[in-house]
């Protein structure tokens, strides 16, 4: 990745509305800036900028599994075992640790398992991170942004600071109100968290070591595959996969979502690493296909069912 050019003498970081005016002034200048671009720039309201020597705590809970940034997207009326499959844009925790999808092969058919990555941040950058937050209007109270939309999904952004989240709602990301536009940029400094705080993070990502899985899964024959399946056993035969879990589907069609953990996962994993995205399992003399998803670290294993 190009090395991105910051003020950082004296541990002086910039603040998320100085990133902004800096990428727009280039912008006229003509001059190429291999940045993060912000979509919305100065014209907006003026940002608040903290001292640099403030360091706000990162939450109450220490547990290093403590949420401090998550930003999602909600399904609207998607069933769900679409929703299930779903991780967020990206999850940053009190020990720095930010958690991604990362790129996956070009490649058919794919791996059955998500590239989950692991962008490991120092205790500044963290802090840093939740200064920005606070610039970009995620703290306070609860809000809604934007005009509600019928069986739209939303972009949620949640910011603990003090063990106490805030939340902000987001009809559409890419609207055009200020406000939108100040989280919008938030996000994308944090997608490309390397070029704005290159010393304060780790020079390379490391896949994501997880010990919980949750699977869909749901009744399919192989001649109703695209193409010819890649039919396994399933190796948990006193957890057969018709009854698995717990129900998703009121009408019938047999999804169902369950926790695989300890000594099962054990059992299963070695499958998992091998299976494809055409990978059928079959069990009690049917077959099912499995949509696998690895936990993150404060996710549950079917929420709300």
């Amino acid at each position: 990745m190009a090395s991105h050019p910051r003020r950082q003498a004296a541990g002086l970081l910039p603040s998320l509305a100085a990133l902004v005016v800096a990428a727009t002034l280039a912008a006229c200048s003509g001059s190429p800036v291999a940045t993060a671009t912000p979509s919305a720039g100065p014209s907006g309201p003026p940002v608040p900028t903290p001292s640099p020597s403030t360091s706000p705590s990162l939450s109450a809970d220490p547990s290093a599994n403590a949420a401090v940034v998550r930003i999602d997207d909600t399904g609207g009326m998607l069933p769900p075992w679409i929703t299930l499959d779903w991780y967020p844009s990206l999850v940053l925790y009190a020990d720095g640790r930010m958690i991604s999808e990362g790129p996956v092969d070009a490649i058919y058919p794919g791996a059955a398992l998500p590239n989950l990555q692991v962008t490991q941040l120092s205790r500044n950058g963290v802090a840093q991170v939740l200064r920005w937050a606070a610039e970009a209007g995620l703290a306070g109270p609860n809000r809604e942004l934007g005009q509600p939309m019928l069986d739209a999904g939303t972009t949620n952004v949640t910011v603990v600071r003090d063990g106490v989240p805030h939340v902000t709602r987001i009809w559409d990301i890419n609207g055009d109100e200020a406000a939108i536009g100040a989280v919008r940029q938030f996000r994308d400094v944090l997608l490309d968290i390397r070029g704005w705080l290159p010393a304060e993070v780790a020079p390379q990502d490391v896949p994501y070591a997880w010990d919980r899985l949750r699977i869909v899964a749901e009744p399919r024959q192989p001649d109703e595959m695209p193409d010819e399946p890649n039919l396994r056993e399933w190796p948990l035969p006193d957890q057969p996969l018709a009854t698995i879990g717990v129900s998703i589907d009121g009408e019938g069609n047999g999804y169902r979502c369950a926790l695989i953990e300890g000594d099962d996962l054990d059992v299963l994993r070695p499958d998992l690493l091998t299976a494809n995205e055409l990978t059928l399992w079959r069990s009690t003399e049917q077959s099912f296909g499995l949509v696998l998803h690895p936990l993150l670290p404060d996710d549950e294993g079917c929420p709300g069912l």
